[in-house]
């Protein structure tokens, strides 16, 4: 196996969308539709869609409800 790479911002945001802390993990291979990603404690690798990404509300940013 290569040597795992750190994340990128780009791949930081995809993991977080998948509800998983990007601290916990390090790149291994990148293909054309997935991220194949390792866990840096328990070294369980799994693969994540890359373009999953989590929708916003605008409660979440800031909105006061005023």
């Amino acid at each position: 196996m290569k040597q795992p790479k750190k994340l990128t911002r780009e791949q930081k945001e995809c993991l977080s969308a998948h509800y998983l802390n990007c601290k916990d993990w390090m790149l291994v291979e990148e293909t054309e539709f997935y991220y194949r990603i390792i866990n840096k404690n328990t070294k369980a690798i799994k693969s994540v869609d890359k373009f999953r990404r989590v929708r916003r509300r605008k409660r979440d940013v800031g909105y006061s409800g005023n």
